[in-house]
């Protein structure tokens, strides 16, 4: 009879949970996809409710019944975490009469922003003549620029639309965006290379660059250019949303550094050099003489928090079509004060821990831990496979 060991045991559970995992995930996807599909009808009956029956034709143009001097024209354009889809509903002569949003993957406190700023009342008036830019002919909502450029772009979008089925006209078009490659990710660069060159036996001075590495991803990654690392990040793709590269160079380059030089190296730059809000959290453990209090069994247990916090999340935003609704992350609350009454509830708790025990956000918290842990137990196992085979040659 075999006896399995307590070592065997805990090298099966994994390898049960993950196929489940990604089935359930899988699941998951599907019913978004489906939910979504047949949605959008059903969004704009309850964005026009008063409009008596509406009917939609073959060119995707929706017609009330008691509106017969409108049409209705849904329309999407990309936001920050995903595509913002609205409803415009024009004039005969292509003049924008309402702007409605639909749907949207955005952090629901910046979308809140965009709607008590009243920014889709502000198109009304405008024709399909109009750039429907912000800054040339809309004012954006202060901290809400992305997001704001979205709606004023889907609703751009939809005029020219019907403007050139219906009217026979062109708008000004859409003109292809120039590379936006910036200080951001300038900083971001030279933030890895550091990371990768503190790690390494050439650098004689690591404790020092490291806190000046720490304090510049604070100062520049959290409160200058506010773009951490967050889970919405990853769920853009999984939702299928591929922000272009010319205008997002900064989230390729970022997951480039997080997934990539892991995978390759074993090491994780980013989390241990310059995450902000781990930055932050070791300042305030330096502060409070932060130590590992915690008994080893429930430092165990906790540390299991990361991975179920991760897949709970994907899965609602696969579920949801929503890369940024179920997002738990409290860096908007510290860097930008913008959020849910609980996260600031959150935020606060976490500081105060990080006085007795260091980084507890990375350590119990963070749905990046997962992904790191994952691609190093990844490269061990392509590794060690890629040693046994030169073994057996």
């Amino acid at each position: 009879m075999t006896i399995e060991t307590g070592n065997e045991k805990e090298r099966v559970l994994p390898r049960l949970l993950t196929p489940a995992a990604v089935l359930l995930l899988a699941a998951a996807a599907v019913y978004g996809l489906m939910r979504e599909k047949a949605g959008l009808r059903e969004l704009i009956y309850a964005a026009f409710p008063d409009s008596g029956v509406i009917t939609v034709d073959a060119a995707g143009f929706y017609h009330a019944e008691l509106d017969t001097g409108a049409v209705i024209v849904p329309a999407s354009a990309p936001g920050y975490g995903g595509d913002v889809t609205v409803a415009v509903r024009l004039s005969r002569r292509g003049d924008v009469l309402e702007t409605v949003i639909l749907n949207h993957q955005e952090t629901a406190a910046f979308m809140r922003r965009v709607l008590r700023g009243r920014f889709a009342d502000s198109l009304a008036g405008k024709s399909f003549r109009d750039p429907f830019v912000p800054g040339q002919d809309c004012d954006a909502v202060s901290g809400a620029t992305r997001t704001c450029a979205a709606i004023a772009g889907a609703a751009g979008t939809a005029a020219r639309r019907f403007a050139a089925e219906r009217l026979g006209e062109e708008g000004e078009g859409d003109e292809r965006p120039a590379i936006s490659w910036g200080a951001a990710e300038t900083a971001l660069l030279i933030l890895f290379i550091v990371g990768i060159f503190g790690r390494s036996r050439y650098c004689r001075s690591a404790k020092q660059l490291r806190w000046i590495s720490l304090t510049a991803g604070v100062v520049l990654l959290g409160f200058v250019f506010n773009r951490p690392f967050v889970l919405a990040n990853i769920n853009r793709f999984l939702n299928g949303y591929f922000p272009s590269f010319r205008t997002d160079i900064y989230i390729y380059l970022l997951l480039a550094g997080i997934i990539g030089i892991p995978l390759v190296s074993g090491k994780n730059p980013y989390c241990n050099w310059f995450c902000p809000f781990g930055g932050v959290q070791e300042l305030f453990g330096v502060i409070g003489g932060a130590k590992n209090r915690l008994p080893g069994s429930l430092d165990r247990i906790l540390k299991m928090l990361p991975s179920l916090l991760a897949f709970l999340a994907v899965a609602a935003a696969l579920a949801l079509r929503n890369s940024s609704a179920p997002s738990y992350e409290i860096f908007g609350v510290m860097f930008r004060l913008i959020g849910e009454p609980w996260q600031f509830l959150l935020l606060a708790a976490v500081i105060i821990i990080s006085l007795i025990i260091p980084r507890p956000w990375c350590r119990y918290l963070c749905p990046l831990r997962p992904v790191t842990d994952g691609l190093r137990r990844l490269r061990s196992l392509i590794a060690g496979r890629a040693a046994s085979q030169q073994r057996n040659t």
